[in-house]
């Protein structure tokens, strides 16, 4: 099990990578620019992930960098949002699904360090790949309107 948990962050990284790609070829400029940031926070994250860790040997300060790491997702996600850079949608569904990260990752540091029970354990890796995997599906997920608007045909054939 932990062993495909491991493995699906390259997958979804892999899936944003491809939106971005396609977002670029039919020139959706929204999508291409949520798509892009996405995928360099997720491989900003996967970077910094050995890092971090090394650092937190007391498993104390790596809740609060991915939360600030999260924060400044959004912060930036907004700014494009105001600018009407990236479609409504995909914004208030980063907006949920990072809430749901931050308020995850600090619930694990009190379980962790407050409260030294093991609620979390089992449910707290999945639901990371869980998140990560619906950012991956928000990137991907335009391409169903493209394919039912045809207009990704279209652009083939040109």
């Amino acid at each position: 099990m932990n062993y495909l948990l491991s493995q699906s962050y390259d997958v979804y990284a892999a899936i944003c990578a491809i939106s971005v790609l396609i977002a670029l070829f039919v020139r959706d400029t929204k999508w291409f620019v949520y798509s892009s940031l996405v995928c360099v926070f997720m491989f900003l994250g996967w970077v910094s992930y050995g890092l971090v860790k090394s650092f937190d040997t007391s498993l104390s300060y790596r809740y609060f960098y991915y939360s600030f790491y999260e924060l400044i997702f959004l912060i930036i996600l907004f700014k494009l949002w105001d600018k009407n850079w990236i479609r409504h949608e995909q914004y208030f569904f980063s907006l949920v699904l990072s809430t749901l990260l931050i308020a995850l990752w600090l619930g694990r540091y009190i379980d962790r360090h407050y409260l030294e029970l093991a609620y979390t354990n089992g449910f707290y890796k999945l639901a990371i790949q869980t998140i990560n995997g619906m950012y991956a599906l928000s990137c991907i997920l335009p391409v169903f309107t493209l394919v039912k608007s045809k207009r990704i045909l279209n652009a083939w054939k040109r």
